[in-house]
């Protein structure tokens, strides 16, 4: 029991460790793309976080300055900024330990949902509502709530419009954008060996590929 409360233990901090550098790192990605940058910038200037002071600034090399000043940009973006999926703020609720102990609560509310799901739409046979819709569609996607939050509202948008929660639309939709990978791929990989042969024999002599 010692040697899996520790294995256990040693998984959670692990994860929680990970969690955070995560987080971090995504914070650290949107502070340099300029769109966010200016915001933060514009945001921290009218709050008075930017704001000049000489004296406690005195002694202070430039690389510190600018260390400051990029922290403040940072947690401006941190505070304003809702990021979600597997870069989101790390929330004690996701720990293995924690998880383990409310199983129980969990599997209860589990059982609940999908025994309230089939009295709904398979004996009361209701209509889907937006939410039941959007649960639906990331099912069939067979991703998480976190990697679903992550997609663009406007591709989540199209999904529905196109009634992708139901399987059979969704199962056409799904070869339709493999085949078009598949193209693509092609395509790239063909460019690719265009390239190499072009800085091999020089762009004297040309052929085709009717391959």
């Amino acid at each position: 029991r010692l040697v899996l409360a520790v294995t256990i233990t040693l998984i959670s901090a692990a994860q929680y460790y990970s969690s955070w550098n995560n987080y971090n790192e995504a914070i650290k990605c949107l502070a340099a793309i300029p769109k966010y940058r200016i915001q933060a910038t514009e945001l921290a200037k009218s709050e008075g976080l930017l704001k000049k002071d000489k004296k406690a600034d005195r002694g202070k090399s430039k690389e510190e300055l600018k260390e400051e000043e990029e922290n403040i940009i940072r947690g401006v973006i941190a505070n304003k900024m809702d990021i979600r999926g597997g870069y989101a703020k790390p929330d004690w609720k996701d720990i293995l330990w924690v998880q383990l102990v409310f199983l129980p609560v969990t599997s209860v509310r589990f059982v609940h949902f999908y025994a309230r799901w089939v009295w709904r739409f398979y004996i009361l046979r209701e209509e889907y509502t937006e939410e039941d819709k959007l649960y639906l569609l990331r099912k069939q996607m067979g991703i998480s709530q976190g990697q679903f939050d992550m997609l663009e509202e406007e591709e989540v948008e199209d999904m529905m419009e196109q009634e992708l929660w139901k399987p059979e639309l969704y199962k056409v939709y799904k070869a339709e954008k493999e085949e078009e990978m598949r193209i693509k791929m092609a395509q790239s990989g063909r460019y690719k060996q265009y390239r190499r042969y072009m800085k091999n024999h020089g762009s004297d002599r040309m052929t085709f590929d009717d391959s």
